[in-house]
This record gives C-alpha cells, structure tokens and sequence, in this order.
C-alpha cells in the first residue's frame, strides 16, 4: 500500500501498490498515483495510517465548499531546501523535539491552530509529551 497526496488539494489517500489512479476524498478530483507524491510506500497499515493522518490533519473538512483557483500547492520535490514547504508532515520530520509555540510559528496558524494538530498527533500516537509544553516524535 502506498500513501499519496492529490494533486489538486493535497489531501492524503491511501492507494494499493500497482494501481493506476484513485479518487480523492476531499476534492473529488482524479489522483494519477504514479505521478502523486509518495508519503509511504510498504506493508505497514499502522504506518500508513500515521502518514495519512500527518497529511491530512491541517485540511480542512471534505463538507466545506472548494473556492476555485485556491487549492493547495503541491510541493515541488525538486525544490526540497530551496523554499520551505510549511506542511505539517515536513514540521514533524524535521524535527525530534518541540514546542506548541515552535509548531505554530512554523505553521502559522496561531496557538489554537497548533494545539489542534498537537491534541490530534498525541491521540494517534505520533508524538508523545515527556514534560509541560514539549513534545517530542515517536521514532
């Protein structure tokens, strides 16, 4: 199984290795998985389930209307370094240890945004707090 993002809007799909296309849930459009990008490709459905979820915690719900021209970049893989790419699963990468203030500078969603992703990151396991305010990934 292979976790890819649509390349419209972003959103995160779990797809079966050797498919062809597959639809996105958010926006409706056609994913071409052989040109999407890849957040995990393996056998692991616990691991798949965790990179789906760092995908797709900062969209916003599928039932909200699309404006049209407006949808969310898709990064450019060759331009890795060159520009930072302020998506939640790249903060999580970079990153072993953090704060909710560090997560939403990075983000720029403001304090309430950020505790959102972190109370949903902890949830599902992802992340762990060994002490008030810090949070750390789970390796």
């Amino acid at each position: 199984m292979i976790v890819v993002a649509c390349q419209n809007c972003g959103f995160g799909r779990i797809a079966q290795s050797g498919m062809a296309r597959t639809k996105c849930s958010h926006c409706g459009r056609n994913i071409d998985v052989r040109k999407a990008v890849k957040h995990y490709d393996g056998s692991d459905v616990e691991k798949a389930r965790s990179a789906l979820f760092i995908i797709n915690a900062g969209m916003k719900p599928a039932s909200e209307p699309q404006r049209a021209g407006r949808s969310r970049p898709v990064p450019d893989p060759s331009a890795v370094g060159k520009r930072k790419n302020k998506s939640l699963a790249s903060f999580i990468s970079e990153h072993d240890c953090f704060t909710a203030g560090e997560l939403s500078d990075y983000l720029e969603t403001g304090m309430e945004g950020a505790e959102t992703h972190i109370r949903k990151l902890v949830e599902s396991g992802i992340i762990y707090s060994p002490s008030r305010g810090m949070y750390c990934v789970v390796r």
